[in-house]
């Protein structure tokens, strides 16, 4: 791979943490989106945070001070968060390990099911892992509407 596929990569991928943000916010966690009289999205949250915004203000060109912004892809501390919303909301348990090739690994448990998420991000491990028991349990809940 040459130095200029390796930066694409890694432009991609900020590209994707910075979409993970929002959608942990809202479907984890449960926060809102709001659109503000300018028209642009401002980011809300129920007082975890010290209040305010909660996602790095993409459309502004700035990101908000970081004590306010929830970023569960980069910070252990958000991601903590998280898994205490994945145990008390959903009732799964947690395990996270390290693998041979130098990544962790995420496994969410709930009922009999569980869902595992590799990655080299310890915190993005968490947050897909996370996104993934929501879709697992949305498909459940839709095939059990279909057996009525």
């Amino acid at each position: 791979m040459d130095i200029k596929d390796l930066i694409q990569k890694i432009k991609e991928r900020k590209l994707l943490l910075q979409a993970l943000n929002p959608e942990i916010g809202t479907k984890v966690m449960g926060w809102s989106i709001e659109t503000s009289m300018d028209g642009l999205n401002d980011y809300y949250e129920d007082g975890s945070l010290n209040g305010g915004f909660w996602v790095e203000d993409i459309q502004r060109g700035f990101s908000t001070d970081d004590s306010n912004t929830f970023k569960p892809s980069r910070n252990m501390k958000h991601a903590w968060m998280v898994i205490e919303r994945m145990m008390e909301h959903y009732n799964c348990s947690f395990s996270l390990s390290s693998t041979e090739l130098n990544s962790f690994k995420c496994e969410f448990r709930f009922g009999n099911d569980s869902v595992e998420y590799i990655d080299p991000c310890q915190c993005v491990a968490i947050c897909v892992a996370s996104l993934k028991v929501l879709s697992a349990l949305d498909g459940k809940q839709n095939n059990d509407n279909r057996d009525e």
